[in-house]
């Protein structure tokens, strides 16, 4: 009589993997305790990043606020134009606040000068002769030299375009030369400087006589009509060219309808004349002092509220921030609402001290809104000084308020020092999980193998009783 025995090797059974990992279920705990620790490290290390974001950006809200000169967001100026058809008007911070009245008599225009109507088909051009023709225009007192080739028989349009395309070529940017239709069938060359003013006038020399022939020039300056050539726009000594304004009663001239040197700080966009004063209003900008502010605002609050979600303690509810339990933190929201209250006693008497003078409040939660615009708006027209030292005094909301908030967000701030040690905790964490979880997977593996052996040993016992059962069933 034979007994076949069975013996398993290889991998073990999924069955028996998971008895071995079942038994040593208990020594999983201090992997997963530690697991828990590593997920509310990295949380808070989040929560740090997140929280740091939103305080630099009330820092750098805060630090505009309490910029000062012509730099504070509060030295902003608005220029206000009663026909905006006429002018148009921005300031700077430097610019001085008042009313002035503007009379735009003549706007600033280009050097024109044109030829003769011709007929299209025509050759009166190359019919008074032909040859290469010299020339020279000067544009703000630089001379281009140009020529121009006329071929008998050509027609009058092909010497136009020959004469605009030479002029085009010669002058580059300083200037322009166009053949146009007046009606169908005719042409004339039109001339132009591509600046404005006075200093931007044309004159020519007709060395060969060509212009002359054209109607372009003349023996003594010459205005152009419906049909005959000469300037449309030149400079005859009296400001033909420049913009003619009246400021206040006293006449001024420019040669550009685009000022910045008549009121210091201003630059005014003239568009068309007028036959009475357009009124330029200068003043302190109330539109941007009140949106700045209620950015300021915005970033507080968000600052603010997120914060106190990350530090919340309710025990009732078990509802406990990421930061509860910091000592760092669970102060801060505290202290950044005494910040937004403070009082700045450098602000002379009768000036507003805090930012609930400006209509300011902080609701229950904390968190700032205006609850009077009308009296924010109104308290800085009257005094933007007042408000800029509010926020950028030395104990100023926005100085004392960056100051703080820089010891938290700086890179060597407290948030900083608090990331650097969590990083720190998560590295020795991880460092401890991978060296449990390498030790816990051999004892399993060792436990799968021993599991493996019994149940081998099992299986053989089991197949030679099945094996005796059937030899004795066959000798009885």
């Amino acid at each position: 009589m034979s007994v076949n025995t069975t013996t398993r090797t290889g991998t073990v059974s999924s069955a028996i993997s998971q008895l071995a990992a079942a038994l040593l279920s208990t020594q999983q705990q201090p992997i997963t305790t530690l697991q828990s620790r590593l997920s509310s490290l990295n949380t808070r290390s989040s929560v740090l990043s997140t929280l740091k974001t939103r305080l630099l950006a009330l820092h750098d809200e805060a630090q505009m606020l309490a910029r000062a000169g012509t730099l504070s967001p509060f030295a902003a100026k608005a220029a206000n134009v009663s026909d905006t058809s006429v002018l148009t008007a921005s300031a700077g911070a430097g610019a001085a606040s008042g009313a002035v009245a503007i009379t735009v008599n003549q706007l600033a225009r280009r050097a024109t000068h044109v030829s003769d109507v011709l007929a299209d088909t025509g050759t009166t051009i190359s019919g008074g002769g032909t040859g290469t023709f010299n020339f020279t225009v000067t544009i703000a007192g630089t001379a281009y030299n140009a020529s121009v080739t006329v071929n008998g028989g050509d027609t009058n349009k092909t010497v136009l375009d020959n004469v605009a395309a030479a002029i085009t070529t010669a002058v580059g940017s300083a200037g322009s030369a166009v053949r146009v239709q007046p009606s169908t069938g005719q042409s004339r060359l039109s001339i132009s400087s591509t600046n404005t003013g006075a200093a931007n006038k044309i004159t020519f020399t007709d060395t060969d006589g060509l212009l002359a022939r054209l109607g372009v020039v003349h023996g003594s300056p010459t205005a152009a009509t419906d049909t005959t050539g000469g300037y449309v726009y030149d400079d005859l000594g009296g400001h033909e060219l420049d913009a003619k304004l009246v400021v206040d009663g006293l006449t001024y001239y420019r040669d550009s309808n685009t000022v910045t040197d008549l009121l210091n700080g201003v630059t005014l966009t003239f568009k068309a004349t007028s036959a009475s004063p357009v009124t330029l209003k200068i003043q302190p900008d109330a539109d941007a002092a009140v949106n700045e502010i209620k950015t300021f605002i915005g970033k507080y609050n968000d600052a603010l509220s997120y914060l106190k979600q990350a530090t919340v303690i309710d025990a009732k509810n078990s509802n406990f921030g990421p930061l509860s339990g910091d000592s760092h933190y669970v102060l801060l929201p505290a202290q950044l609402r005494a910040a937004g209250a403070a009082i700045v006693g450098s602000q002379a008497a009768g000036m507003p001290n805090s930012l609930t003078a400006l209509g300011i409040q902080a609701g229950r939660d904390g968190t700032l809104s205006i609850t009077d615009e009308s009296k924010l708006r109104d308290t800085f027209t009257a005094n933007p000084t007042a408000v800029q030292n509010l926020f950028g005094a030395a104990d100023g909301v926005a100085t004392q308020l960056t100051s703080f908030v820089d010891r938290y967000s700086s890179f060597s701030g407290i948030i900083v020092g608090s990331q650097s040690s969590i990083t720190s905790q998560i590295s020795f964490l991880n460092d401890r999980i991978s060296r449990l979880q390498a030790n816990l997977a051999k004892k399993q593996a060792a436990l799968e193998q021993q599991l493996a052996t019994q149940q081998a040993t099992l299986n053989a016992l089991s197949q030679q009783q099945a094996q005796i059962q059937n030899f004795m069933a066959r000798t009885s």
